[in-house]
């Protein structure tokens, strides 16, 4: 259908001049389109970044997304489209793989139990924090801690 436009407008203008001047606005329109999106993703670039700085400093907080996304000022639903755009993951897997790194570095440390460990890093359940990190690393956190320390 807007082949069929663009190729009727062509055809109805009456000389090379209107054509060029056509082609020009549309042109300088779709410049001045991609100018907005470079400032929209600019902006979201920054948003990004300030959440991923929120997150890594406060992720064992069990409401770490709703705080990242309000320390933003945005709704956790439109930080989270923002984020995912940006980065392909939802704020959800980006906290997981951030409790899950530190976690796996302090599993290096014997004399914290894997419950201490779980804790120390925001998971309230050692049993959900055992599923996330097999789920994640493809071992329970019990069988990476004896790998790491033999």
């Amino acid at each position: 259908d807007d082949e069929f436009i663009v190729w009727n407008k062509l055809l109805n203008f009456n000389s090379i001049m209107n054509i060029r001047q056509w082609m020009m606005n549309m042109l300088l329109t779709v410049q001045e389109y991609l100018k907005k999106e470079t400032v929209k993703a600019d902006r979201y670039e920054a948003l990004v970044a300030e959440i991923k700085s929120f997150i890594n400093l406060h992720y064992p907080s069990p409401t770490i997304i709703e705080e990242g996304a309000e320390a933003v000022h945005l709704s956790a639903n439109h930080a989270n489209s923002i984020f995912k755009k940006a980065t392909g993951q939802t704020l959800f897997n980006y906290t997981v793989e951030k409790r899950l790194q530190h976690a796996k570095a302090l599993m290096a440390d014997k004399a914290l139990s894997i419950s201490d460990i779980a804790q120390t890093v925001g998971y309230s359940s050692s049993a959900y924090f055992a599923t996330a990190f097999k789920k994640n690393t493809g071992m329970s956190p019990m069988q990476y801690r004896s790998r790491l320390l033999d």
